[in-house]
């Protein structure tokens, strides 16, 4: 990660010390997501790669911390459509044949086609009684990731039968890495949707170690898990992060269908307790 080539200082912040890269201190701005602040000038006219979470007293470090939780609300905008995989199909054919920009680091084409394989392979349009189904799709290190995610209600309980992903991240040298790499993918996203969740006191973190920091359960992973690869001759790209981030969107998409109710912040545990009461079948 480019961060570990940052020189770093060590300053006090209330009762504890952050580690930040020495370039970005006293040159934060706040931006529009809560908590959630990011470097818009730095020293010597150079970009910092991180960004920066506060929460209260504590300052510090945290990777990518921004990106799913903007998503995941994306995503949930797209869903409220008649077709949500059609909707976003024709706002990347708009893309295709008329870009608004020149510079756009997304391949308007291979994007969509992650979709198309999704909905192919996911049987998507076929309902299922008392399956809800939840999509996203998403770009990132130069690959396209799609899920379909079936989601049924059983003793109040929400539980995942089975999540569809489609892949585009080039020539596959891997096969089974590259499915290891997207099945570990959607495992975590789904139990950091769920559960993902750390709280501080007067700046000390809550919870240490993993009686306390809620983690998904073997019995809580998908009960199936389909993986596919757009086939092409593309030089190989990234394939260890795209697949994580939709899984949010998904997830949240799936569960409205089950409860009836939007879920707009992380985790989604605590806020669907109380919806999925009564919404088996």
């Amino acid at each position: 990660h480019p961060l570990h080539r940052c020189r770093f200082k060590r300053v006090e912040v209330g009762r504890l010390r952050a580690v930040l890269p020495h370039q970005t201190i006293g040159v934060l701005v706040q931006t529009t997501l809560p908590g959630v602040i990011r470097p818009r000038k730095v020293k010597r006219g150079g970009k910092c790669p991180c960004d920066l979470l506060m929460v209260g007293e504590f300052l510090a470090i945290v990777r990518r911390d921004g990106k799913h939780p903007i998503l995941h609300r994306i995503q949930i905008r797209y869903d409220r459509t008649a077709d949500p995989i059609e909707f976003r199909l024709a706002l990347l054919e708009r893309a295709s044949t008329n870009p608004v920009g020149e510079r756009n680091d997304y391949d308007a084409i291979r994007y969509a086609g992650v979709l198309e394989l999704v909905r192919e392979r996911s049987g998507w349009g076929e309902d299922q009684p008392g399956v809800h189904r939840g999509v996203a799709a998403y770009y990132c290190h130069n690959s396209y990731a799609a899920h379909v995610l079936d989601l049924v209600v059983e003793e109040g309980k929400p539980l995942i039968q089975r999540v569809c992903s489609a892949l585009d991240c080039g020539i596959v040298v891997s096969p089974d890495a590259a499915t290891n790499l997207v099945e570990g993918a959607v495992v975590d996203g789904i139990g950091n949707a769920m559960f993902g969740s750390m709280t501080f006191k007067e700046g000390v973190p809550e919870k240490n170690n993993f009686d306390t920091y809620r983690l998904i359960r073997q019995s809580e992973a998908p009960k199936a898990i389909d993986v596919h690869f757009v086939k092409n001759e593309t030089d190989p790209t990234g394939l260890g992060e795209p697949a994580f981030p939709p899984v949010f969107g998904a997830l949240a998409n799936a569960l409205y269908r089950a409860t009836g109710k939007r879920i707009y912040d992380q985790p989604f545990a605590p806020q669907i307790d109380a919806h999925v009461e009564g919404a088996g079948g």
